[in-house]
């Protein structure tokens, strides 16, 4: 996200520090997260648990997440009318278990 740091800090000094180092208006960076869980680029494996979908992880981790994924997409994610979240996080729970029990919350 490119804000002009210009327009909303106090001094040159700070707006020259910010526009290095990658700053975001907050609103901007909310609405990119958001973005990331409905792409399934975080992945919530239960109520409590989310992993994230571009990291190195072990032995199985990509397929267990394109695994995941599937199930939240059969439930109806992202559409927040069609999504069944009980429904879903116990299909993930019960994927997990029967699956894959190293990655199980």
């Amino acid at each position: 996200m490119e804000d002009d740091t210009y327009e909303y800090c106090e001094g040159s000094e700070e707006a020259e520090w910010r526009g290095e180092g990658e700053t975001w208006a907050v609103g901007d960076f909310f609405e990119e997260l958001k973005g990331q869980f409905r792409g399934l680029r975080f992945v919530p494996l239960s109520s409590r648990k989310v992993v994230r979908a571009y990291k190195n992880g072990p032995l199985g981790y990509d397929d267990m997440l394109e695994g995941v994924r599937e199930i939240y997409w059969r439930f109806g994610w992202p559409d927040e009318g069609r999504y069944d979240k009980e429904g879903c996080l116990s299909a993930v729970a019960e994927f997990l278990e029967e699956r894959y029990p190293e990655f199980k919350p």
